[in-house]
């Protein structure tokens, strides 16, 4: 199976010697698996100087160490990979603060990864260790929170009742679908799930409305315009102030009416896809 990276070299988005230098990067952010054990008290203390004094003794790395006292056990193990796996920086998140390429880039070369029939679920779930990290901390969610401004609130929700109202300007919601598609990206950088499941269902409704006959737009589908991207652009926020505070997606929506409230406003957003699908296409 090919990994993200490798497909990145393969269509000349970066060539290998930038892929070697932002796999360091990723490495060179990861704390000692020493440190981990410690800072997360894995060990009782005098487990873990023990171990120290091993390492001293026989001048070897701490996992060896652990064994020779049989200290290392698939349990302690499989929980360190998690935490290191939790840390690490994802593979797209340093390309792009590397400068090497853009937050579009990615963006595209993740749907088209992803895209390709030959990658499995299974192949998805492996490919996660390289891209996104589960659940990163409130400063590798800046990458997203940072490109979810006010500005895209006011202007989302001014596009729908404008919609609501009169013919729209296709144009600027042309523009509008490719802003959200890089936050989408983004979102998809850094884990934030449910964030980019919500801004796929935006996205679609406004490039539905862009490819079909205004003409042909009822007053009841109008009409649902306005809240429903008033309460998909109020679910962001409500995630994006959760991941500020460092918490996550999914602590927010542990709670039953948060809950069902997110999945009203998924389901307000497929009905208009649907309602969508009985108009005409523009010519």
């Amino acid at each position: 199976m090919k990994l993200f990276g490798e497909y990145l070299v393969e269509k000349k988005i970066i060539n290998e010697e930038t892929l070697a230098q932002a796999l360091v990067t990723q490495i060179k952010g990861l704390p000692s698996i020493a440190e981990i054990v410690f800072e997360n008290k894995l060990l009782k203390v005098r487990q873990f100087l023990d171990i120290i004094r091993q390492q001293n003794h026989r001048q070897c790395g701490f996992v060896e160490a652990a064994s020779d006292l049989k200290l290392w056990q698939p349990d302690l193990s499989k929980e360190i990979d998690r935490r290191i796996q939790t840390l690490r920086i994802p593979l797209g998140e340093v390309l792009v603060k590397m400068g090497t390429v853009t937050m579009e880039q990615i963006t595209r070369a993740l749907d088209e990864f992803f895209g390709d029939g030959v990658h499995l679920k299974e192949d998805a779930a492996i490919v996660a260790a390289e891209l996104i990290t589960s659940p990163p901390s409130s400063s590798e969610y800046s990458t997203y929170c940072d490109l979810l401004r006010v500005e895209l609130k006011e202007r989302v929700v001014g596009a729908m009742s404008e919609v609501a109202a009169n013919a729209p300007n296709k144009e600027a919601l042309k523009l509008l679908c490719d802003e959200l598609r890089r936050l989408k990206g983004a979102a998809r950088l850094v884990g934030a799930e449910h964030s980019e499941k919500l801004l796929a269902k935006v996205e679609d409704t406004f490039c539905e409305i862009v490819k079909r006959k205004y003409s042909e737009f009822g007053s009841e589908l109008k009409a649902k315009l306005p809240k429903a991207g008033s309460d998909s652009i109020d679910f962001l926020f409500m995630f994006k102030n959760a991941m500020e505070a460092g918490s996550t997606e999914s602590a927010l929506l542990s709670v039953a009416k948060t809950d069902s409230a997110f999945k009203e406003i998924i389901g307000c957003l497929d009905v208009i896809k649907f309602d969508f699908s009985f108009l005409g296409l523009e010519g």
